[in-house]
């Protein structure tokens, strides 16, 4: 049985813990075992980022609007739990490494594995270059290093940071990417073509992920789910005026990056104690998902609920993450998913989606992902036919 160093996203979101996951699980059908590293960087390290113009904006943002908010109070003790149940769900599952600050441990730790798989999510987004931690600067050169479904979160790398991205895109051997501008970026850089994979979720049935949810019945009558991760006022007060015009309830899981006004007051039920395998529950046991996440919206897909995805950020905008769900939903043909508050509520109401179609593209999609994974642990020495 070979044994891997897992890199991927250990944050207290729904999202990163449940790609971690299912591709923790397609590695055990390798027979490999996958140790997850967990790396917290010291201050110091962090010290590029807390000076990034963006973060310094974001900063004074914040103490602007939580000075003397009582509302902001709450939040905070609320988050608290919710951060409970992330960190009792990590020490369940079991493949979590303990954190480490230190960068020479994690060198020296690397050297036992058989090689270094790095999963999804925004790992390459440009905020995290200077931490040189999902670059995979750590591992040593001749170490088999290969890439699932890995992010930049952006479709333009910053001119300054194009020698080093460049520089570490080619060290990997094997190089996936969650959606096309990734490709585009990787291509750009180093000539190389990669594959666009589905995200590994994907990889996963809808009869795995319901075997692998937790009941969390917050509610006996129908509802809504709303999942928002942006600011944007007028996306909850359209599902506001939706719930009211078919007379179902709004369960919410609000301030879920950050404390955001946005989400107060919109929602009947407010939900902090869910950890990921509830989150799940909550997609499968709704009626209509309202959102601007990538997972709740491949979530929903899965589970074939009639669902909305709004635009988080606007096109122009540099830090700009819509890339992944269009793509998504693109090679699923159905974009006409996508949202915008100018939709009439009967146009959702009486949506239709041809679940069988998705199915069919979701298969093929999977198969050829599935294909890449084969291939690059196969030549890079993990697998051999009798794992296959």
């Amino acid at each position: 049985m070979k044994k891997v160093a897992y890199i991927a996203a250990s944050l207290n979101n729904y999202g990163s813990q449940l790609q971690t996951y299912a591709l923790y699980q397609v590695m055990l059908r390798y027979n490999i075992i996958g140790d997850v590293f967990r790396y917290n960087a010291t201050t110091w390290r962090k010290l590029p980022r807390l000076l990034n113009k963006d973060v310094i904006r974001r900063i004074f943002v914040k103490i602007n609007r939580h000075s003397g908010n009582s509302s902001y109070m709450r939040y905070i003790h609320k988050i608290t739990i919710r951060n409970s149940c992330f960190e009792k769900y990590k020490q369940n599952c079991g493949f979590f490494l303990p954190e480490t600050k230190s960068r020479k441990q994690i060198k020296k730790k690397v050297k036992i594995y058989d090689g270094v798989i790095l999963g999804s999510d925004q790992v390459w987004n440009p905020v995290n270059l200077h931490l040189d931690f999902y670059t995979l600067g750590f591992v040593p050169e001749d170490m088999m290093k290969i890439t699932y479904a890995s992010s930049f979160g952006v479709s333009k790398i910053p001119k300054k940071q194009i020698t080093k991205t460049k520089k570490y895109l080619s060290r990997i051997q094997y190089i996936s990417v969650r959606e096309d501008a990734g490709s585009s970026i990787v291509y750009e850089l180093t000539k190389r073509r990669v594959p666009v994979v589905c995200d590994p979720t994907a990889l996963l049935t809808a009869q795995e992920w319901k075997n692998y949810s937790r009941p969390y019945k917050i509610i006996n009558d129908k509802y809504i789910l709303c999942y928002f991760l942006g600011e944007n006022k007028e996306h909850r007060e359209y599902a506001k005026k939706f719930a009211k015009t078919i007379g179902f309830k709004i369960v919410s899981i609000p301030h879920v990056e950050h404390y955001t006004p946005s989400d107060i007051g919109y929602a009947d039920i407010e939900v902090y104690d869910a950890d990921p395998k509830q989150f799940v529950s909550l997609i499968r046991n709704a009626e209509f998902v309202f959102t601007d996440s990538f997972h709740a919206t491949m979530f929903s897909v899965y589970f074939h609920k009639t669902f909305f995805t709004f635009y988080r950020y606007s096109d122009a905008d540099k830090k700009s993450a819509n890339s992944r769900v269009v793509t998504a939903l693109q090679r699923l043909g159905i974009t006409s998913q996508l949202m915008t508050t100018d939709k009439a509520d009967l146009d959702i109401v009486n949506s239709i989606i041809d679940w069988d179609s998705v199915e069919n593209k979701l298969s093929q999609w999977r198969e050829e992902s599935l294909k890449y994974f084969d291939d690059a642990l196969t030549m890079g020495g993990l697998i051999n036919d009798k794992d296959k």
